[in-house]
């Protein structure tokens, strides 16, 4: 147990210890892992970190609006159903000015049990679009937009 503490508090202080640079596109591919792994495991510490001041996630054309408050309070809810897996697959990145975005499809599992089956595993999958900006030293997620492309269940993940 002491082993587990100690190589957890290591890699939270191997992430807050590292400045991320959005000109990097490895870190900022990094940075982007980190993310989904914080809203997968509700980490707040993290999410503080990466996400910008002025952040807004939009779900599916506008149906939901997040902000950072709105999304941390969310994933600390006693009933946030944390995902089993969430898995982006990065297809494009594009570098502007003060900007970058990566772009690609979010594939994410969710126990959803079924009277025919009370293992099913669902998988979702999302178009999404993430902005991130320097913001001193720190690269920071600005925007997030997410858009739901197809559902199946019965699915099979590592």
């Amino acid at each position: 147990m002491k082993f587990l503490l100690s190589v957890l508090s290591l890699s939270v202080f191997s992430f807050t210890a590292i400045a991320f640079q959005c000109d990097d596109q490895s870190q900022l591919q990094q940075l982007d892992q980190a993310y989904e792994n914080a809203i997968r495991i509700a980490d707040t510490q993290v999410l503080e970190q990466i996400l910008s001041a002025d952040f807004i996630w939009v779900h599916n054309l506008n149906s939901m609006t997040e902000t950072k408050t709105s999304l941390i309070e969310r994933v600390l809810k006693v009933d946030y159903e944390n995902p089993l897996k969430r898995q982006p697959v990065i297809e494009h990145f594009i570098f502007d000015q003060d900007t970058r975005v990566i772009m690609g499809i979010s594939h994410i599992f969710k126990s959803r049990p079924t009277d025919a089956n009370p293992d099913n595993i669902r998988h979702y999958q999302y178009y999404f679009s993430r902005t991130y900006r320097q913001q001193g030293s720190q690269c920071q997620l600005l925007s997030n937009m997410t858009m739901k492309i197809a559902t199946k269940d019965g699915a099979k993940f590592k």
